[in-house]
């Protein structure tokens, strides 16, 4: 799944953004799909970097030199991408883009 990261963003608005810059376009390896609820869903839309999240805990970051990542869904709202490395928050937080 491409994606384009914004590297600890206050809100997700930031990633919107930063989604016409295609040049920072990159692959990643989706290793896990995560259904939140709504009330998760809308407390990490709010704010990805401040909290814990249990649910990130010890996922993303790099496995034999491919950028891993998961990705957060709730319904029909857009799923967002999310490489915490290893940490509980959205240390780095994206929207898929299109290839």
């Amino acid at each position: 799944m491409y994606t384009i990261f914004v590297r600890k963003p206050r809100v997700l608005d930031e990633i919107a953004q930063n989604a016409q810059d295609t040049d920072r376009k990159e692959w990643v390896e989706i290793t896990e799909k995560i259904e939140l609820t709504p009330e998760q869903y809308d407390a990490f839309w709010r704010n990805p970097t401040c909290g814990s999240y249990h649910f990130l805990t010890d996922k993303g970051g790099y496995r034999d030199s491919q950028r891993t990542a998961v990705v957060l869904t709730c319904g029909n709202r857009d799923p967002i991408i999310v490489d915490p490395s290893g940490s509980d928050y959205g240390r780095y937080v994206g929207f898929e883009v299109p290839v």
